[in-house]
C-alpha cells in the first residue's frame, strides 16, 4: 500500500502507519474496548529468572537514573533509583513506559524519503548510501546554509556536529526555539563576554518568581523539583506563578498572578518599577548594570496601577511580588510551555533583568555558575537558536534525534528554509511532526537500544555525567548520527574529517572528567557515593559508569563583581497600548513535556491520556464556563477553532482554571485512531498559532463556533 505525506500528516495516531512498519508486538486495533483485552501494546516478555540492569532516561535532557527489571535480559519495568542525587528516585511518566518506544507504531525500520514536497508525495524506501549522494549533492549546490539543529547540546556528539558545520563554508549551528534555560542562556548574553556555564541553585532560594515554567509537571529534573517542592514547609520557599491558565504549577504555588496573555514583559518592568522607586535593589547593582541609568527611565514608564490595569491583577499584588523577590535570595525565570513555546524576546529580556537588578547572578540561592564538563571542545561555531536563524537561508536543515520534549512546529522551520530548494534530513527514529516535513528520514537507534550519553542537565547549579545503557536490541537498519555524520563528510569530501565511534566519543570524555579529578560518583546498584580521587584508573572510572555511575561534579567558586547590559539594541520595551475592541478571542497552546506528539511516548501513555482526562489529548480545547455559554457550546461539544491560518474541529470542554476570553488548547498526543473527528490535521493546533516576526508563537487571536 501506498503512503503519502498526506497520509503521515493525517494519520498523526500511528495505527495505520505501525500495521505497515511494525512487527507483531505493537499491533494497533482501531477498537479501544478491544485494545484493553489485547495488551498486545506491551512488549512479550519471556520466561526466565529476573535480574536488574541500571541506565540512564534519554528522553529529555533532565538525566534521570533509573533501575530496569529484566527477564532474560528484556526490560519489563522501570523504576528509579532509590536516594539518587540527582532524580532521587522519580520518573516521570514518559520514562516509566520508556522501554516500549522500542515497538512504538510510528517507528521507522528503515531510511525512507519523500518522493517530492506536496501533500501527495509517496513515502519511499532508500538506502542510506543514496539519501547521503543527494544530501551532498544539494550541499554542493551551495546556495544556503547547511545548518544542524541539535535539541540536546553539551552532549559529545553536539561537539561533533560543529566540528562537521566548522567544516562547512557556510554552516549553522542551531538550538531549539524552547529552552528551560533562557533565562540563563540571556544572562550570558547580557554579559557581553565568555561565562562559565550557568544553573540555578534553587536548593537555598526562598523566592521563585517563574513566569510561566511548569516547575512541578515535568520540568528540569522532574525529582528534583518534586523534592524541592516537598520540602518548601522545612525551607520557607515560596512560588509566585504568572500564568494566564491556572496549571498544575499555579495550583501549587502560594500566589498565581493571572496575568492577561502577553503582559509578561509589562509586568516584569512594573516590578521592576517598584524595585528602583524604592530603592529594593543592592547597592552593586548600579555597578553590575552598565546601563543602570538607561533601564532606571525604561522602568519609570511601568508604573503598577498602569501595568495592572494590562495585566488584569492588582497593583497591590506588583508591589507585594517586588518586596518578595527583593528581600530574600530569589530566581526569577522565564517559561517556556512545551507545546506554546517560549516567550516574546521582550519578556525574556525583562524578566532576565530582574535577576541583574537584585544582584541574583553568583549568588548563593540565585542563579550560579558551574563548572564546565570536561572533554567539551569548542569549535568556534556560534549557537543560535532557530527562530534567531535568518529567515530562507537554510538550504540543508538536518534534525538530531534526541528530543527536547518541547514542540518546535513546522512553520518556524518552514520559514528558515530557502524557498523550493531547501531540504530537510530527519534522524529520529519515529515519525514525529517534523520528520512528517522532512524530505529524507534516516532513523537513528530508539531509546535504549545503543550506548548514549547523559550530559549536565541545562538547569542544573553542577555538572554530572552518565551512561544511558543499552536495554533492547538495536533495530538493524537505524543509523548512530556518528555515522551519518562520518558518511556525510566523506560524501560532500570534507578532507581530514574523521569521526571515532560513539564508545570511543564517551571513553574521551570520561577520560577527561578522571583527569580533573573533581567530584564523586554514585553508584546506583549500592547507593554508595565516593570521591574520584578514590578511583584506581580512567579505566576503572568508565567500568563503574558502565554499571549505573553517575558522576556530579563539585561545586564552582563564583565570581565577584561582573558586569552586564540589561537594555537590548533588538528589542523595544513599550509601555502596553490600549487594547483594541474584538470578538475574537486568544488562543494559547499548551502541552506537557515529552508528550506534545505522539511518537516519544508509548501509546500505552497516550491511552491513559485519553480516558482518564488526566492528561489533555490533540483535539482538545479548554474554555472559562462564562466564555462557553456566551459562544452557546455546552461541555464535551464539538466546535470549529479558526485562526488566520485556517480551521480545526475540536472538542471543548469547559474549564474555570482558564481565564475567560482565552482558548487553552492541548498540544498532543495524538489520539489512538488513524483519525477522528476531534483531530483532522496531524500538525494540530500548531498549525493555526500565529508565527511572530521573533518566532514565537504563544499568541494567536481566534474564533470558536459550536459545530
Amino acid at each position: 500500500m501506498t503512503i503519502t505525506r498526506r497520509d503521515v500528516l493525517k494519520l498523526a495516531g500511528g495505527s495505520f502507519l505501525g500495521m505497515l512498519f511494525t512487527p507483531v508486538p505493537w499491533k494497533l486495533v482501531d477498537d479501544t474496548a478491544i485494545w484493553t483485552q489485547n495488551w498486545s501494546l506491551i512488549p512479550p516478555v519471556p520466561r526466565g529468572p529476573i535480574t536488574l540492569k541500571y541506565s540512564t532516561c534519554t528522553l529529555c535532557s533532565g538525566g534521570c537514573a533509573l533501575k530496569a527489571r529484566c527477564v532474560n535480559g528484556n526490560p519489563f519495568a522501570l523504576a528509579g533509583v532509590p536516594d539518587h542525587p540527582i532524580n532521587h528516585g522519580v520518573l516521570c511518566q514518559a520514562g516509566l513506559t520508556a522501554y516500549h518506544l522500542s515497538y512504538h507504531p510510528l517507528r521507522l525500520p528503515e531510511p525512507y524519503t519523500f518522493s517530492g514536497k506536496m501533500n501527495d508525495s509517496k513515502l519511499v524506501a532508500m538506502t542510506l548510501d543514496d539519501i547521503i549522494t543527494e544530501i551532498s549533492a544539494a550541499m554542493h549546490d551551495n546556495i544556503g546554509a547547511v545548518a544542524i539543529l541539535d535539541q540536546r547540546p553539551g552532549r559529545m556528539i553536539s561537539g561533533e556536529y560543529q566540528r562537521f558545520l566548522a567544516g562547512c563554508s557556510n554552516g549553522m549551528y542551531l538550538l531549539p526555539p524552547s529552552q528551560e534555560a533562557s533565562t540563563l542562556r540571556e544572562i550570558s548574553r547580557m554579559s557581553g563576554s565568555k561565562m562559565n556555564a550557568l544553573g540555578f541553585d534553587f536548593e537555598n532560594t526562598r523566592v521563585i518568581l517563574s513566569f510561566g515554567a511548569s516547575l512541578v509537571d515535568g520540568w528540569g529534573t522532574p525529582g528534583r523539583m518534586i523534592q524541592l517542592f516537598d520540602k518548601r514547609k522545612e525551607t520557607g520557599l515560596q512560588l509566585i506563578q504568572v500564568e494566564s491558565c491556572q496549571s498544575r504549577t499555579a495550583l501549587q504555588a502560594d500566589t498565581w498572578l493571572p496575568v492577561k496573555p502577553g503582559a509578561e514583559a509589562a509586568l516584569a518592568m512594573g516590578i521592576a518599577n517598584v524595585v528602583v522607586r524604592e530603592k529594593l535593589y543592592p547597592a552593586f547593582a548600579r555597578k553590575a548594570a552598565t546601563d543602570f541609568e538607561q533601564f532606571k527611565k525604561m522602568a519609570a514608564q511601568f508604573p503598577p496601577q498602569y501595568v495592572a490595569e494590562k495585566c488584569g491583577i492588582r497593583a497591590e499584588q506588583i508591589i507585594e511580588t517586588a518586596h518578595a523577590v527583593a528581600g530574600n535570595p530569589s530566581i526569577i525565570l522565564s517559561g517556556c510551555d512545551p507545546g506554546g513555546g517560549p516567550l516574546a524576546k521582550d519578556a525574556e529580556s525583562a524578566i532576565t533583568g530582574l535577576n541583574i537588578l537584585l544582584g541574583n547572578v553568583g549568588r548563593k540561592g540565585g542563579i550560579v555558575s558551574r563548572n564546565e564538563l570536561p572533554g567539551t571542545a569548542g569549535s568556534g561555531i556560534q549557537p543560535l537558536s532557530i527562530a534567531e536563524a535568518a529567515d530562507r537561508s537554510i538550504q540543508v536543515l538536518i534534525v538530531d534525534g534526541a528530543e527536547s520534549g518541547y514542540a518546535i512546529p513546522w512553520s518556524l522551520v518552514e520559514r528558515k528554509l530557502v524557498p523550493e530548494k531547501g531540504i530537510v534530513v530527519s534522524l529520529s527514529p519515529y515519525m514525529t511532526p517534523l520528520s512528517a516535513h522532512a524530505d529524507y528520514l534516516v532513523p537513528s537507534p530508539a531509546q535504549f537500544e545503543s550506548l548514549d550519553e547523559v550530559a549536565t542537565p541545562e538547569t542544573a547549579s553542577v555538572a554530572s555525567f552518565s551512561l544511558s545503557m543499552p536495554l533492547n536490541r538495536k533495530s538493524q537498519k537505524s543509523v548512530e548520527p556518528i555515522i551519518f555524520l562520518q558518511k556525510l563528510a566523506e560524501g560532500t569530501g570534507l578532507a581530514g574529517l574523521n569521526f571515532t565511534s560513539t564508545e570511543e566519543m564517551l571513553k574521551q570524555r570520561a577520560e577527561a572528567i578522571y583527569a580533573s579529578q573533581r567530584g564523586s560518583i554514585f553508584s546506583s546498584p549500592d547507593g554508595k557515593t565516593r570521591g574520584l580521587s578514590e578511583m584506581s584508573s580512567a579505566d576503572d572510572f568508565w567500568t563503574a559508569l558502565t554499571e549505573g555511575g553517575y558522576w556530579i561534579d563539585d561545586e564552582s567558586p563564583q565570581k565577584a563583581n561582573q558586569t552586564f547590559g540589561i537594555l537590548r539594541s533588538d528589542v523595544t520595551l513599550n509601555v502596553p497600548a490600549a487594547e483594541a475592541q474584538t470578538n475574537r478571542l486568544t488562543l494559547i497552546p499548551r502541552g506537557s513535556k515529552c508528550a506534545t506528539a505522539s511518537a516519544s511516548l508509548s501509546p500505552m501513555m497516550s491511552k491513559v491520556f485519553q480516558e482518564s482526562n488526566l492528561r489533555d489529548i490533540s483535539g482538545r480545547v479548554a474554555l472559562n464556563p462564562v466564555t462557553a455559554a456566551e459562544h452557546k457550546i455546552e461541555d464535551g461539544s464539538t466546535a470549529t477553532l479558526r485562526t488566520e491560518r485556517g480551521g480545526l474541529n475540536v472538542v471543548v470542554y469547559r474549564d474555570a482554571s482558564v481565564m475567560p476570553g482565552i482558548i487553552s488548547a492541548a498540544v498532543g498526543p495524538s489520539p489512538n485512531k488513524s483519525e477522528t473527528p476531534e483531530q483532522t490535521n496531524g500538525d494540530g493546533v500548531l498549525a493555526l498559532c500565529a508565527l511572530s516576526d521573533d518566532g514565537t508563537w504563544r499568541v494567536t487571536q481566534a474564533t470558536i463556533e459550536k459545530s
